[in-house]
Formats: C-alpha cells, sequence, structure tokens
C-alpha cells in the first residue's frame, strides 16, 4: 500500500476501499455512532485518572491510541464521503474561523463592559443601567464578540 501523506489521499483511498467492498456511501447514522463509539473506546482508558496517571498510560499505551484515532479518522473519511464533504476543505474553514476567533480575544484582566460592549449599559433602559457590574466565568473562553453577548445573560446584581 502507497504511504498516505495529505488528507485528500486518505479520503480517496476510503472511497476506493468502500467501493472495492462495496460498501454503500449514502449517509448513514451509523457513521455518527461509529465515531461516538470509538471516542468512548478511548476516553476509557482515561477516565478516572489523574493527569500524570493519564500520561503514563498513554506512554505505556501509544499504540492502543494510535489505532483509535486512525478508526476515528477513517470513519471521519467514510461519514465524509457519503454526505458529500471534502474533509480538507472543511478543516480549512474552521481552522480559519478559530485563528480569527482567536485573535479577538478579550484580556480580561482589564475589562471594562462600557468600552467592549457594543450598546453601552449605562445608556440601557433597564435595571442593568443600575448594576453595570458583570460576572463573567471562565474567563480565558469568550471572544469579544461572544463577551458581549454573553455579558448580558450573566449580570450579577447588587
Amino acid at each position: 500500500m502507497k504511504k498516505i501523506t495529505k488528507i485528500s489521499e486518505a479520503q480517496k483511498f476510503v472511497e476506493n476501499f468502500a467501493k472495492n467492498n462495496k460498501w454503500s456511501d449514502k449517509p448513514n447514522i451509523d457513521k455518527f455512532d461509529h465515531l461516538h463509539e470509538e471516542l468512548i473506546e478511548m476516553s476509557k482508558h482515561l477516565r478516572y485518572k489523574k493527569s500524570k496517571e493519564m500520561s503514563k498510560y498513554i506512554k505505556e499505551n501509544l499504540d492502543t491510541f494510535e489505532d483509535g484515532i486512525g478508526d476515528l479518522f477513517f470513519a471521519l473519511c467514510r461519514l465524509s464521503n457519503q454526505l458529500g464533504i471534502n474533509v480538507e476543505k472543511s478543516f480549512n474553514l474552521v481552522t480559519k474561523r478559530i485563528e480569527e476567533k482567536y485573535k479577538k480575544k478579550v484580556n480580561l484582566k482589564n475589562y471594562n463592559p462600557n468600552t467592549h460592549l457594543s450598546n453601552n449599559i449605562s445608556n440601557s433602559p433597564s435595571p442593568l443601567r443600575e448594576s453595570p457590574r458583570i460576572f463573567v466565568s471562565c474567563q480565558n473562553l469568550f471572544s469579544i464578540s461572544s463577551l458581549e453577548y454573553f455579558s448580558r445573560a450573566f449580570l450579577v446584581f447588587e
């Protein structure tokens, strides 16, 4: 077998493998379940372990995770073929979106809602005007745009 070095080659290999084995390439809910099962199978090895235990287990059982990741990728290519999705194109689209999202992160240690919110709280016709203090949990998870959205939901009134 030729060594596969590109995502598109892997997807084409899976497509040809399915055709040669007369597998249907119609969308199938079982493929979603297969991906889920593979993830659960790998996660069982790490569940209820502390960080050091996980690291040790992974090093000692790397072949288990390599096999699991391979199964996941094969199944993902299969599902993508069934749905008519180009895996490389999808990966590039999501990569671009994720990069843009994390470029917009806010340093919340110096967060001032009146400078970051598109509608200034002090101009709000609601009780927000009396309590402009905002409680933001999970500081590092929010980008500016999601922070603007969620900050209205997580208000702490004193």
